[in-house]
C-alpha cells in the first residue's frame, strides 16, 4: 500500500504543462450538488444528490515568457478538452493513485500586492460528463529517446460489462535533437509477459516539438485483461520526451 507523507511536491498537470514548480496551493473537488426534497408533512428536509462536479484550483507564483507557465494558462481560457491530472504523491511509483479528467478552463488571474511575489490562480471544471477518475499510474514521467520501449506492466483487475476504461497522456517535455514521439500506446493482456498483448488505447496525432496533452476516447467494457503497460514509439533524431499517463477502470 502507497501511504502519502506530506503534502510537498505533487504533479499537477493540464494539456502538455507541469505547473507543479510554480504552484503552492492545490486544491481537488468533487461533489454533488445538495437537492431538497421535502414536501409537506415532513418535519425534517430531506435531502438527495443531484449532479455531480469537479473543480481544480490552483495558485503559485507566475513565471512570464514564452512556453512558461502564463503562456499556458493565456492559451487554455476557452478551451474544453484540456486533460488534467494530479499526481498526489511527491516521488510516484507505477500502480501509485492518480486523479485524472477532462477540463474546462474559464478563469485565469494575474497580480497581486505591491512589492510582493507575483501571484496567479487558475480553475479548471470537469468537462466531459464522465466522474472525477481515480487510477493508477503507468508512467510517473520518465523521460524516453528512441526508437522504443516498453514499460513495466500493472495489474489493475479487469473491466466488467457495466464499466470503461479510462486514460490520459501528458508529454511535458520535447527536447531539442529531432525526432517524432509517434505515439504511446496502452496494452492490455491476462498476464504480466503480454504474451497475447491487446491494443485498447493509442495517442494521435504524433508530437514533435510542441508538449500537449490527451485524453482518451473511453473504452466500454467487458475487458477480461487485467495487466496494463504502455507502448512508447519514437523515430528520428536524438529528441527526448518526458512522459506521464494514467488509466482508471469506472
Amino acid at each position: 500500500m502507497t501511504i502519502l507523507g506530506p503534502w510537498v511536491d505533487p504533479k499537477i498537470l493540464a494539456g502538455g504543462f507541469n505547473f507543479s514548480p510554480v504552484l503552492n496551493l492545490a486544491t481537488l473537488t468533487y461533489g454533488a450538488d445538495v437537492l431538497d426534497k421535502s414536501t409537506f408533512g415532513q418535519a425534517t428536509k430531506i435531502h438527495m444528490a443531484g449532479l455531480r462536479n469537479i473543480a481544480l484550483e490552483a495558485s503559485g507564483f507566475a513565471e512570464i515568457g514564452a512556453d512558461l507557465q502564463d503562456a499556458q494558462n493565456f492559451a487554455n481560457i476557452g478551451l474544453s478538452n484540456i486533460p488534467v491530472s494530479i499526481f498526489p504523491n511527491s516521488t510516484p511509483v507505477l500502480g501509485d493513485p492518480a486523479y485524472f479528467f477532462q477540463a474546462a478552463q474559464a478563469k485565469y488571474n494575474l497580480g497581486g500586492q505591491h512589492g510582493q511575489m507575483l501571484p496567479f490562480s487558475f480553475d479548471a471544471h470537469g468537462a466531459s460528463g464522465h466522474p472525477l477518475l481515480r487510477g493508477v499510474i503507468l508512467d510517473p514521467g520518465t523521460e524516453y529517446a528512441g526508437p522504443a520501449h516498453t514499460t513495466s506492466g500493472v495489474n489493475i483487475g479487469a473491466v466488467s460489462a457495466s464499466q470503461y476504461l479510462y486514460s490520459v497522456v501528458h508529454v511535458t517535455q520535447c527536447k531539442a535533437g529531432g525526432g517524432t514521439l509517434n505515439y504511446v500506446r496502452f496494452d492490455s493482456d491476462d498476464n504480466s509477459g503480454f504474451t497475447t498483448a491487446t491494443q485498447q488505447f493509442q495517442t494521435s496525432p504524433a508530437v514533435t516539438s510542441t508538449p500537449t496533452g490527451f485524453y482518451l476516447t473511453r473504452v466500454a467494457g467487458p475487458i477480461t485483461d487485467n495487466w496494463w503497460h504502455l507502448v512508447i514509439d519514437i523515430t528520428g533524431g536524438t529528441g527526448t520526451y518526458k512522459i506521464f499517463a494514467a488509466i482508471c477502470i469506472a
